[in-house]
């Protein structure tokens, strides 16, 4: 009964997942709630070596992408085991990344952390049809994981200001309801 009632007191404290249908919508609701924990570019050692999975919501898309950047500014993408090569660069101060491969590609960073590493695609790519955001999950955590799965796992990881608030929260209210019940 009493863990009912403490679940239920922690859940009004947890953000819900946005309603969306698609993963633009979703991270356009989700970025400007947490994007205060993001890292920027500058902390390479998050993104470097790293092999990054692609999530898209496209129902037909099945390919497995895979990008991985480099030291010297090499970039690999492969999909599905075919690789191909170019460069990435970072721009404006840490904030922008130019993606060469065959033809480049203008980024500004949207969030990243240890798990994720979200690209917003510089202009309107939503008029045309095409996906805003390049959504990456580190391989290890998202390689068994669906496009939704992937953005409950990133909102998860920050529903709850990462935890402290929540934690303390939690911690004041067990002591109040050991006091109730053994007084």
């Amino acid at each position: 009964m009493a863990s009912k009632f403490l679940e239920a007191i922690l859940n009004t404290f947890q953000t819900a997942l946005p309603e969306a249908n698609d993963l633009d919508k979703f991270l356009e609701e989700m970025i400007p709630q947490i994007a205060h924990y993001s890292e920027n570019l500058d902390m390479e050692e998050l993104y470097l070596e790293h092999p990054w999975l692609e999530f898209r919501d496209d129902d037909y898309f099945h390919e497995s992408i895979l990008h991985f950047f480099n030291p010297n500014e090499e970039y690999l993408n492969v999909v599905n085991g075919d690789v191909s090569f170019g460069y990435w660069r970072k721009m404006n101060q840490a904030r922008k990344l130019l993606i060469e491969n065959k033809t480049g590609k203008l980024y500004e960073l949207a969030f990243l952390d240890a798990n994720f590493f979200i690209l917003k695609t510089h202009g309107d790519y939503s008029s045309i049809g095409k996906s805003k955001y390049l959504f990456l999950v580190k391989e290890e955590v998202g390689k068994q994981l669906e496009w939704r799965d992937a953005i409950e796992l990133f909102h998860r990881s920050y529903r709850n200001g990462n935890g402290n608030l929540s934690y303390i929260i939690f911690v004041i209210l067990a002591i109040l309801i050991l006091i109730i019940l053994f007084t």
